[in-house]
């Protein structure tokens, strides 16, 4: 694992790592209520980042004062605040105003969104929408829900048991799954208006990953299952550009596609 083509972050030591997390790399944990320290104020928990990292304390206030009028939260309310004392969009906004606070270039956000109500979970994705334009960064949303983070992410990578099943730009993946597990996902999804009747859940239950089956790990869910996705695992195949691909026997060919 290389950040920026950099050394090996499994070969750096804990200091190094230290370093490197929350200064270029930050997290959003799921569930934010259980990342704050309840003992603690937020003031408090910004001192103990400007601490680990030498960074001036009044420089890191003023700068979380900065997130919170971004984030729409009132500062001195916010900062003076126990965890409990915020609701949970509040506290979810205060984790990625934290995972700012030292202007990293990566943030990588997992679920989000999960414990929030519908206008909490649009609020913070227009934030953070906003934000990865106004600071020029970059994020990683790792999520079950493919609708939630269509209209903010360039690219989408799907994943099945712990493998790339397909990848590309949003608008091509959410216009054209190529995948069974993509189209499967797309068509779970309840519309807005129209037949209601076309959403179709995923049959099967998810892979055991301690005990994965052999050949391509979704063929016992799939629809579009043959012999050989019972023997062999599908390789990722991308287009010219590599800017599209996808894993499925469905796909494969002698054409000369190019193989990741």
């Amino acid at each position: 694992m290389r950040y920026f083509g950099q050394d090996n972050l499994y070969d750096m030591s804990y200091d190094q790592q230290r370093r490197l997390f929350w200064e270029k790399v930050a997290m959003v944990f799921q569930a934010a209520q259980n990342t704050l320290n309840p003992l603690l104020r937020i003031r408090q928990q910004i001192l103990d980042i400007a601490q680990d990292h030498d960074i001036d304390f009044q420089q890191a206030m003023n700068s979380a004062k900065q997130l919170c009028e971004i984030m729409y939260l009132d500062s001195e309310r916010v900062l003076n605040a126990y965890p409990h004392e915020l609701s949970g969009g509040m506290k979810q906004r205060v984790s990625i105003a934290l995972a700012l606070l030292l202007n990293p270039s990566l943030v990588v956000l997992d679920e989000p969104t999960t414990a929030l109500d519908v206008i909490s979970q649009a609020s913070v994705l227009r934030i953070l929408n906003d934000v990865r334009k106004s600071h020029n960064l970059s994020l990683i949303f790792i999520t079950h829900d493919i609708s939630v983070i269509s209209e903010i992410v360039d690219r989408i990578i799907v994943m099945y048991a712990g493998r790339i099943v397909e990848t590309g730009p949003v608008r091509d993946v959410i216009l054209h799954p190529r995948h069974p597990y993509t189209q499967g996902l797309l068509a779970s999804i309840p519309p807005l208006r129209g037949n209601l009747s076309r959403t179709r859940a995923l049959r099967g239950q998810p892979a055991d990953l301690l005990h994965l089956p052999h050949g391509c790990a979704f063929h016992e869910r799939c629809p579009r299952a043959f012999s050989r996705c019972r023997q062999e695992a599908p390789r990722l195949l991308t287009d010219d550009h590599g800017q599209t691909g996808v894993a499925c026997h469905l796909y494969a060919s002698d054409s000369g596609e190019n193989v990741l």
